[in-house]
């Protein structure tokens, strides 16, 4: 069972259920930060349809540039997605989508992990900025 199979039973539940919250995202991990961490992005309880369970970040996260599953309609809607030099760009992106009840699911059995422990692409100026 994999991770595509995950994302589409998450697409499906808020599609079938009439479910209040619609998703953004499917992150293809779970979070694994620190506990304390954990308490201020989960909504509990925890979702489950068919084989797959996930969890659902709080209202103020509606968007995540980490790896996962977007639905058409996010890009279509929202993009193009881009990051700028202050890396503001993913807050006032999750914002928006959050504001238009969009939420961020993840996984509660990873199918991938993250191994970047904090570290991330800085965007280069460019000569013409």
């Amino acid at each position: 069972y994999g991770f595509m199979d995950d994302a589409f039973n998450i697409f499906e539940h808020s599609l079938l259920n009439d479910s209040q919250h619609k998703y953004s995202i499917v992150l293809c991990r779970t979070i694994d930060f620190n506990p304390v961490f954990m308490n201020d992005i989960r909504v509990d309880p925890k979702h489950s349809y068919k084989n797959t369970t996930w969890n659902m970040m709080k209202e103020t996260f509606g968007f995540t540039f980490n790896a996962g599953l977007y639905p058409t309609f996010v890009y279509n809607r929202y993009g193009p997605f881009i990051s700028d030099i202050d890396n503001s760009a993913e807050g006032s992106i999750s914002k928006r989508m959050s504001h238009d009840n969009l939420r961020v699911a993840f996984l509660e059995n990873p199918k991938c992990y993250h191994i970047g422990g904090g570290r991330g692409v800085k965007p280069k100026k460019l000569d013409s900025q």
